[in-house]
């Protein structure tokens, strides 16, 4: 009886995290949110995900949250949100409202008047007037800023809220790689300049307003931190972005990893290019993630693959050895061999299929008589994962602890 319980809870968690959230979305902010905000529709279309979404923006500082509040604008997104239909709110950071003072009365207004919201997503873009800096200061101060300033405001909304989902999506560590790569001429063939014509440059003015390669590799990092897509399961002509000979997708996948992993420096002063990023040795490479790092050992990070889980609703898991069994997952193999090389290298696996035994199944066997207790347990996670309608075909939700991540100085 144990090992059915077991089996039965296995399947309840498998059939969840094969399904993710789509969301009907709010989003308000600035010019340097609301291109990549407007590119959702396309980039989620592309990956599969049922979305929608409505867009409130205004120019510069006046749109921040604590600035739309006090606007004239206030009253249009209040209309959004009484209309009940908002399961995700999304809104930028502004240096100029470096507190939590504006993220706190919008996020009462919206968890008072819309039910359905339990998702709230804040953006942090890259620094404005980037011709200001070298390449090197540009690099150090959104870096530096990253790692204090932000991962502050991110822990006083958590701890102040508790009951809701708060993503943190650093797009503007997008935007200080490429900055890196046209320094050292690896963007050649995509862009010819530091500022010019958006389809050329990194930026189209001396305020910093991105062109078109800022605006899509920042739209791959909202695709991934929003819906949790595996963005390796994707390429550049499918979401719209072909005609680029740089790999967008393998940066945003560079630099979204050392988010995660609390490394935003890379190796010298936070200057230092993220990608490419040499994977693990005993890696396994079948999911086409590029050569080996000569004689490295395997590492696994238990705390990216912990973060993971939680947002997915699987209890049990603390380390990568408590999730072993999804190395081969059809959805979520390559994020898993990339969190946890050790245990996903091919010797790992072979003891693993010898045993004949998941991570799950070892819970449901420990359970025992508490099998039935697990299941119904399991049913109610699946029941709130699924609320909201359709599925998504990616990986798993990323989203980095909350010890992380923004800059003073943003439009």
């Amino acid at each position: 009886m144990p090992s059915r319980c077991s089996a039965v809870l296995a399947f309840i968690f498998s059939y969840c995290i094969g399904r993710a959230a789509a969301f009907n979305c709010l989003f308000m902010g600035h010019s340097f949110f609301k291109p990549v905000a407007l590119n959702m529709p396309s980039v989620t279309a592309a990956a599969g995900v049922s979305h929608s979404q409505d867009t409130v923006f205004s120019g510069g500082s006046s749109g921040a949250p604590l600035a739309l509040w006090n606007s004239s604008k206030s009253d249009e997104i209040k209309a959004y949100l009484d209309a009940g239909n908002v399961e995700l709110f999304g809104m930028t950071f502004e240096g100029t409202y470096p507190t939590t003072e504006g993220y706190k009365l919008w996020f009462d207004y919206a968890i008072s008047s819309n039910s359905a919201v339990d998702t709230f997503m804040i953006g942090l873009p890259w620094l404005d007037f980037p011709t200001d800096y070298d390449t090197s200061n540009y690099t150090s101060t959104y870096r530096a800023q990253v790692q204090t300033l932000w991962p502050t405001l991110l822990a006083e909304l958590r701890r102040e809220y508790p009951n809701v989902t708060i993503m943190d999506v650093p797009y503007g560590l997008g935007v200080v790689e490429l900055r890196l790569l046209l320094d050292e001429g690896a963007l050649a063939a995509d862009v010819s300049a530091m500022t010019g014509d958006k389809a050329n440059a990194l930026y189209v003015d001396h305020k910093g307003h991105g062109g078109d390669i800022v605006h899509d590799l920042s739209s791959l990092i909202w695709l991934n931190r929003v819906y949790g897509v595996d963005l390796s399961t994707l390429t550049l002509d499918k979401v719209g972005f072909g005609g680029y000979t740089v790999d967008l997708i393998a940066i945003a996948n560079a630099v979204l990893r050392a988010y995660d992993e609390g490394s935003t420096c890379g190796s010298d002063a936070c200057t230092a290019v993220t990608w490419p990023v040499q994977p693990p040795a005993d890696a396994d490479d079948d999911d086409g993630g590029g050569g080996g790092g000569g004689g490295e050992p395997c590492t696994d990070s238990d705390v990216q693959i912990v973060r993971r889980a939680e947002q997915a609703g699987i209890p049990g898991i603390s380390s990568c050895a408590d999730a072993s069994g999804y190395c081969s997952h059809e959805q979520y193999g390559a994020a898993m061999r990339q969190a946890c090389a050790c245990t996903c290298s091919p010797a790992r696996q072979d003891n693993v299929e010898a045993s004949g035994l998941s991570s799950f199944a070892y819970l449901g066997i420990a359970a025992g008589g508490a099998g039935i207790v697990l299941t119904l347990v399991g049913l109610y996670i699946c029941r709130r994962h699924l609320r909201r309608r359709s599925a998504v075909q990616g990986g798993p939700a990323a989203y980095p602890a909350p010890n992380k991540a923004v800059p003073t100085p943003v439009v």
